[in-house]
């Protein structure tokens, strides 16, 4: 909870800023390397929440099953 309110307090603030040092002359990074290696974690990421919220849905899926067929034995119901 901290984390969020810090976090948006840094995006909601825009005059806050870090000092930072004078540009170096002798390492450059293009911008295109920094931009597609920022979308590939971006999708990393994103695609592993998804296996995870898939993974985690299976699960669910299966602890009904098995409550149905529990609840289906303890009233007599059958299929």
């Amino acid at each position: 909870m901290k984390l969020k309110l810090l976090a948006f307090w840094l995006i909601a603030m825009p005059g806050v800023a870090f000092a930072q040092g004078a540009p170096s002359e002798d390492v450059q990074v293009p911008g295109g390397a920094l931009m597609l290696v920022s979308y590939l974690i971006l999708w990393a990421l994103l695609l592993g929440y998804l296996a995870y919220l898939a993974r985690r849905q299976s699960s669910l899926e299966d602890d009904l099953d098995t409550l149905r067929k529990r609840m289906d034995d303890m009233l007599g119901i059958e299929d």
